[in-house]
């Protein structure tokens, strides 16, 4: 066979494959939502600390309602106690003063009032946060000091 019966002869047809296989659409996606976080991640480093999520404590639900979207919650420890209001000392150090509001609840592994409170308990507060900087509550969760020992 000569060089030239090589090049007459017409080449076989060749299938075309598919462009898209299941493992390469797997591997995009996960590739897609890998990036898609990482990025998420970047821009959060960027903006500096993290700030408390809202809704998820008891009273404010998990998924949140509306009552919830606008809850601000605070955790630490309760440094003083003044009638209904008291102060809480977060795990920066910083004190924030708490006023319970006429409607919130005070669970103390029963329902309770605001005086329940002791300086030394363990509460999570979830209310809205006034202009004056005071929480208004709308849901207290106090552990006692000596409930962990």
């Amino acid at each position: 066979m000569t060089d030239e019966d090589l090049l007459s002869e017409p080449l076989p047809v060749r299938t075309r494959g598919r462009l898209v296989t299941g493992v390469g659409a797997a591997f995009a996606a996960v590739t897609i939502g890998a990036l898609g976080f990482l990025g998420g991640v970047h821009v959060q480093k960027a903006q500096g600390e993290a700030t408390p999520a809202r809704g998820a404590f008891p009273g404010g639900g998990g998924f949140g309602g509306a009552q919830a979207q606008q809850a601000d919650a605070t955790t630490g420890e309760v440094s003083s106690v003044d009638g209904s209001t008291f102060y809480v000392q977060d795990a920066s150090g910083n004190t924030i003063r708490v006023r319970a509001g006429e409607q919130a609840k005070v669970s103390r592994n029963a329902v309770a009032d605001a005086e329940a409170i002791h300086p030394g308990d363990t509460v999570v507060v979830t209310g809205r946060t006034a202009s004056s900087g005071t929480v208004v509550a709308t849901s207290v969760i106090a552990t006692a000091s000596n409930a962990g020992r």
